[in-house]
């Protein structure tokens, strides 16, 4: 517990707290408020003690190897309901900013947090509450930025970038047609110029398909509705990963048929909670647990800790949780690893996280222009051991390289230019993350991150190595290697209720997992799904949803049929006249559109005279879906 002489004898009664429940403060953040004044201002994260037990949780999804919904709902939910002692934490913080003494708070749920604007004293008061179990300084952090950048004008001839051959990804195109179609990618950088060419038409908000608030955040002041960049730098970041200028047909990006969408978080003036602001809406976009499409599968972070920042501490783990929790819920983080070599130890924060072989995943810059296999590291990429406190082998850094030097990509206000930089490399392996989602959903990150680095190419000093990190980027092994343990199912979808017509547009999802088909028009449908045991449902409005059991093996197809029963009655509308009509003195011709899922074998009008009995005649197609029919005329009273 910390409690300073001379704070103000007023603070007695706000620390008198037993010191085993209070929390602490940061060394760094408690050398900042010993030369602060008593009124200075201090943006500072306020961790509480309770967190979700997802540690658990992870164990329980992967035993049961938990698909990519089941995993994210699980997850999301647990944070949401795991925030003990925000309440409490909320009424006292009103209460002092009442008070002066704070200025201002806000609470998360990503992490069991909250961001707080206040006084010297006010932190050493927040520090004796028996919720808070720990409080660090905001600092400032920046963008990573381009190490050059020379424009190329509109179209460099067409060609593919050699980044995207080197690294792979041209043959996964070209051998397995997987180029990040149906998959989701984001980042959190300067924002991206959502008016360019290569980008504006698979912005996921493009065409008022999903609301704005689902596709773009912006955590700057601007407060900006549509996609917009000031700088530059996060445009050429997503040029990389799925830039595409259909009117050229210029590829620049490694997954160029996925959407994406960014948060802007990288100005002038950037703190942290920032970060946690866009971690926080990354991780679930739509607010809808129940729902994925919304969800990105990688996010890629070209930004560090700034180190000039007097109260920085080596091995920052302030985004440890947040980042832990979104990989959990699915969404896998890739980081530049930094431009600050050739020294030993130059990776930044978080990128130097070494909890683990993965985490984080950062990624250093190799020069492949021109260049032949294996490729020089340049001379800017930052190097490991990081500096964090564990195991020897966790501290290599980066995990790999990939090409970083004279990468063609979307530049501001439209065109392209060559970048070269970490923020350049590790696009890369953001759009490959996206090639091995398309060819299975189900990844999950620490799988993902293992194929990357069990299929990397070796350079440098065998293994791994704190200059290139276990090798260069392969995406070609490494979607070769998730397909291996893939299986198939084929079949159909029919219409039990009339002669096993195929029915086209029928939804068949695997449960509990990213797999979902769609019927073609003959009503058949196929694709890839990770080997085991599994369930289907086929549903298409209309019709009784069909579940079935199945099996798949690696490399096998499983054949899989539903046979669905139309259980909605026919649609009859157009009719020509009302459901009254006076007395007739001759034949009167009735028309009406009737329509049905299953098919109309025959139409029958059925009428009555006032009071009289109910009778029928039949009605025949005239085309285009419409019938016509007659009701016979009634004698004419004497």
């Amino acid at each position: 517990m910390y409690i300073r002489s001379d704070i103000l004898s007023l603070l007695a009664v706000v620390v008198a707290v037993s010191s085993a429940s209070a929390g602490e403060l940061s060394p760094s953040l408690d050398a900042r408020l010993t030369g602060s004044a008593p009124d200075a201002r201090i943006d500072a994260l306020v961790f509480l003690r309770s967190q979700a037990p997802l540690a658990e949780l992870d164990a329980s999804l992967r035993s049961r190897s938990a698909g990519f919904g089941e995993r994210h709902r699980t997850v999301v939910e647990a944070l949401r309901a795991s925030c003990d002692g925000q309440a409490a934490l909320d009424s006292y913080l009103s209460s002092r900013r009442a008070s002066g003494g704070i200025d201002d708070f806000r609470f998360y749920w990503i992490v069991n947090a909250c961001r707080v604007t206040a006084s010297p004293s006010e932190l050493y008061g927040l520090a004796a509450r028996p919720e808070v179990d720990w409080i660090e300084p905001v600092p400032v952090i920046r963008a990573l930025g381009h190490q050059s950048v020379q424009s190329v004008g509109a179209r460099a001839g067409g060609e593919t970038p050699y980044g995207l051959t080197a690294g792979g990804a041209s043959q996964v195109w070209r051998d397995f047609g997987i180029d990040g179609t149906g998959r989701l990618v984001a980042l959190i950088d300067t924002g991206v110029d959502g008016a360019h060419p290569a980008l504006a038409s698979r912005w996921r908000g493009a065409d008022d398909a999903h609301p704005w608030q689902e596709c773009w955040y912006d955590a700057t002041d601007a407060g900006t509705s549509f996609p917009t960049d000031p700088l530059g730098h996060g445009t050429s970041v997503l040029g990389i990963i799925s830039g595409l200028d259909d009117a050229e047909a210029d590829t620049t990006g490694v997954a160029f048929g996925a959407q994406w969408i960014a948060a802007a978080a990288l100005s002038a003036a950037n703190l942290d909670d920032r970060i946690l602001d866009c971690l926080q809406w990354l991780i679930d976009p739509d607010g809808d647990p129940m729902t994925i499409d919304d969800v990105p599968d990688v996010v890629e972070n070209s930004w560090t800790v700034n180190e000039s920042n007097p109260h920085y501490v080596d091995c920052d783990s302030r985004w440890w949780a947040a980042m832990d929790n979104c990989e959990m819920a699915g969404v896998a983080l890739v980081f530049s690893a930094g431009n600050d070599g050739p020294a030993a130890g130059s990776i930044g924060s978080p990128a130097d996280r070494a909890t683990t072989l993965t985490n984080a995943f950062a990624v250093g810059s190799v020069n492949a222009t021109g260049q032949v296999f294996p490729y020089p590291i340049h001379f800017s990429s930052s190097r490991g051991p990081s500096g964090c406190t564990a195991p020897a082998q966790n501290r290599i850094k980066p995990e790999l390289v990939a090409p970083g030097v004279d990468i063609r990509t979307t530049a501001l206000g439209g065109g392209t230019n060559l970048a070269t930089g970490t923020s350049m490399s590790a696009p890369h392996v953001a759009g490959a993350v996206a090639l091995l989602r398309q060819a299975d959903p189900d990844l999950d990150v620490d799988t993902i991150k293992s194929l990357l680095l069990q299929t990397a190419r070796d350079e440098g000093s065998s293994g791994d190595d704190n200059t290139y990190g276990m090798g260069f980027l392969d995406a070609y092994a490494a979607v070769q290697a998730a397909l291996d343990e893939m299986g198939n199912i084929a079949g159909s979808a029919r219409n039990a209720s009339w002669e096993d017509e195929g029915l086209p547009g029928v939804r068949v999802e695997v449960l509990d997992t990213a797999y979902f088909f769609q019927t073609d028009p003959s009503g058949d449908y196929a694709g890839r799904v990770r080997a085991g045991s599994h369930v289907a449902v086929a549903q298409i409005d209309g019709f009784q949803p069909q579940s079935l059991p199945f099996s798949v093996v690696a490399g096998e197809t499983t054949p899989l049929h539903f046979d669905l029963i139309d259980n909605a009655g026919p649609d009859i509308r157009d009719v020509s006249t009302p459901t009254t009509v006076p007395r007739l003195v001759g034949p009167t011709e009735i028309e009406a559109v009737v329509s049905d899922l299953s098919t109309v074998a025959s139409v029958r009008l059925w009428y009555r005279p006032t009071e009289g009995t109910w009778q029928e005649v039949s009605m025949g197609h005239v085309g285009d879906g419409r019938y016509s029919g007659d009701l016979p005329p009634r004698r004419q009273e004497a």
